[in-house]
């Protein structure tokens, strides 16, 4: 009986992952402002690289186009901090001045003594942010700076952004062709680098548009509000809602009537439901197929290693991340982790809901596939895998024999619920009779169900014959009925001994018949077994429903049209 812990090497690799890992955690939280120098500077390259590939389709050369590109952006970032710090100062000197106008609130308000403590409470609010601002305002400054410092980095990362992309093509390319390796860092570095630039421009567009419609409410201090709602809005889910919390207490404790609060908040949700379900879908999609519960660990994680930074930082490192592993294979393990697509693939997935007993959900499973799917695709993709997961683990002594027989009655009520191929239109025309017989097995002859589903024959014309049927009564039933051919399935694993037998058996008492053997979701050594059971008699064999298909069709319109040839010849 084999051992269930794994092998000694088993844990000293996993140790050894785990010791990585939080090495480097370590580092990246001991040397934290040079990685988040390094980041930024990255992240600044892939959302600047498309524009300097632009100037640079215009006539410029690489330098120049990386020079105009880098001012333009420092320009940018320059403008903004200046704006913001002006805001900031402004705010705390007329600070005194809002201060005196809830009092002058409160006093109006007598004798609701429960308004009068909510104006006060929001007084002493007012006098607290405003203490605060400094320290909360802090890391976004030194963030401003810190990007400033990084220009440098990111101009010599765009200049070297060719021989960076060689070097991580040496890294990451040794066992794949190069070219192979080179076109998927390619489509990666584009993606990034598109998402991320679309990203900017959509949450500055945001912040924008809140600074002009609340200037035009006459909101104080609108630029630094749609200044703080584009910065938070890389936060994800919460972020937009966050930087919507000061602006609302501010135009609470400030306006004149409940006006200027209400089309403040108001304007604030249409913004950003047309921004979330209209202008991202045109811009980069529904999403960025990031899972939100890993959207939602690493804006932990980064806030947590990284502080605010971290927090505005963690959404487009989790693009890069998952981009990276949908496209190198070596990082194909991060696609698995932050991906929104359920790694289960769905054979596994059906068959964990029929082991769990959950009927209802593995029919629904299978029916919402056949909506968007052809019947013998999904039984190829979903049912037929999922059989041979249940001989191997029949095999391995992991599949109890109720359980087995729980799949089997599941499958069949699945399969008695599509239609025939024959119904669908797609018949192949021939009233012939067709001989199905099962290698060893219930599967096997479970899987014989799957024919009429997938050959468009009549299921009155297709025999199938019973898995405790002895050859020798196969061999009685073919001398009464004279099929046109006969289809033996054999799913793996296991079964090609009782195949290759039986094709021995009826190619020597019937020579001219055509044997079609089904080792359908076989995926390896494919060459092999198709010679050996050439070899035992066999016509043909196929590892899919569908090239079985392919096979019966020729066989079948022959033996169609043979009656009537036989006919035009008597009567010549």
């Amino acid at each position: 009986m084999p051992s269930p812990y794994p092998p000694a090497s088993g844990w000293n690799r996993a140790l050894t992952m785990v010791g990585t890992m939080a090495i480097l955690v370590l580092l990246l939280w001991w040397a934290q402002r040079l990685f988040v120098m390094l980041t930024v500077a990255v992240l600044i390259a892939f959302i600047l690289e498309p524009v300097v590939r632009g100037l640079e389709r215009h006539g410029l050369k690489r330098g120049l186009a990386v020079i105009s590109a880098t001012l333009f952006t420092v320009g940018i970032l320059g403008s903004l901090g200046w704006l913001v710090t002006a805001q900031i100062r402004a705010m705390s000197t007329s600070w005194p001045e809002y201060q005196a106008a809830i009092e002058r609130k409160v006093n109006a308000i007598d004798p609701w003594q429960g308004e009068r403590f909510l104006l006060g409470k929001l007084s002493e609010i007012g006098q607290e942010l405003v203490a605060r601002i400094p320290t909360v305002i802090a890391p976004l400054l030194e963030s401003l700076l810190t990007i400033m410092f990084v220009v440098i980095l990111v101009a010599f990362t765009l200049i070297q952004w060719d021989d960076l992309r060689t070097r991580l093509l040496r890294l990451l390319g040794s066992e794949r062709s190069p070219a192979i390796t080179t076109r998927a860092l390619d489509e990666a570095s584009k993606r990034i680098s598109r998402y991320l630039l679309m990203q900017v421009i959509l949450n500055a567009s945001f912040g924008i548009v809140l600074g002009l419609a609340l200037y035009v409410f006459r909101l104080p201090y609108a630029p630094l509000w749609g200044a703080i709602a584009a910065l938070m809005r890389f936060i994800p889910y919460v972020g937009t809602w966050i930087s919507l919390v000061l602006p609302i207490l501010f135009s609470l404790a400030t306006a004149e009537s409940w006006f200027q609060p209400l089309a403040l908040l108001a304007t604030w949700m249409v913004l950003e439901i047309l921004t979330a379900n209209v202008a991202e879908p045109l811009l980069y999609g529904k999403s960025a197929g990031i899972s939100p519960m890993a959207l939602l660990v690493s804006a932990i994680f980064w806030g947590w290693l990284w502080g605010p930074v971290g927090l505005i930082l963690s959404t487009p490192l989790t693009v890069c991340l998952l981009v990276l592993g949908r496209y190198v294979p070596q990082l194909k393990f991060l696609e698995t982790l932050l991906g929104d697509e359920l790694p289960v693939k769905p054979h596994m997935r059906y068959y964990q809901r029929v082991l769990a007993r959950d009927q209802d959900d593995a029919v629904d499973l299978v029916e919402e596939r056949l909506e968007n799917h052809d019947p013998i695709e999904v039984m190829d993709e979903v049912i037929v895998p999922a059989l041979l997961q249940a001989k191997k683990d029949r095999q391995e002594g992991l599949l109890p024999d109720d359980d087995e027989q729980f799949l089997i009655r599941v499958t069949h009520e699945i399969l008695a619920g599509i239609e025939p191929a024959s119904a669908r239109g797609d018949r192949d025309g021939a009233p012939v009779r067709i001989l199905a017989c099962p290698a060893s097995d219930e599967i096997d002859e479970l899987a014989l169900e799957m024919l009429p589903r997938s050959v468009c024959v009549s299921p009155d014309n297709l025999h199938l014959a019973s898995v405790d049927s002895l050859s020798s009564e196969v061999l009685a039933a073919i001398e009464k009925e004279s099929p046109a051919l006969v289809i033996i399935a054999a799913l793996p694993p296991g079964g090609l001994a009782p195949a290759r037998y039986l094709c021995k058996r009826l190619r020597a008492r019937f020579p001219d018949l055509p044997i079609l053997v089904g080792r359908w979701g076989l995926t390896e050594n494919q060459d092999q077994v198709r010679q050996r059971l050439l070899a035992s008699g066999a016509t043909d064999v196929a590892f899919t429903l569908d090239a079985s298909r392919a096979q019966v069709i020729p066989i079948v319109q022959l033996a169609a049209h043979a009656p009537q040839q036989q006919d035009i010849s008597r009567a010549s």
